[in-house]
C-alpha cells in the first residue's frame, strides 16, 4: 500500500483543523491516552461543524502532489 498525504484546502483549514481536534480528543479517549477525556461534547461539536459546513462546498481535502 502507498502512503498518500492530503493537504487542507486553504478555505476549509479552521474546520479541518476543528475536526481533526475532534477525531484527537476521540482517539486518546479510546486509546487509553487520556482517560480522563470528557467525550460529551464530541458529539454536539461534529454536529455543529456539520450545520455549518453545508453553506460550504466540499471538499475538506485535496490530494498532495
Amino acid at each position: 500500500m502507498q502512503a498518500k498525504s492530503c493537504r487542507p484546502i486553504a478555505a476549509n483549514r479552521k474546520v479541518y483543523n476543528q475536526l481533526s481536534a475532534l477525531y484527537r480528543t476521540t482517539h486518546d479517549a479510546f486509546g487509553g491516552v487520556n482517560k480522563s477525556s470528557d467525550l460529551s461534547c464530541v458529539m454536539k461539536a461534529r454536529l455543529a461543524l456539520k450545520s455549518a459546513s453545508h453553506a460550504r462546498p466540499p471538499p475538506l481535502l485535496k490530494p498532495a502532489l
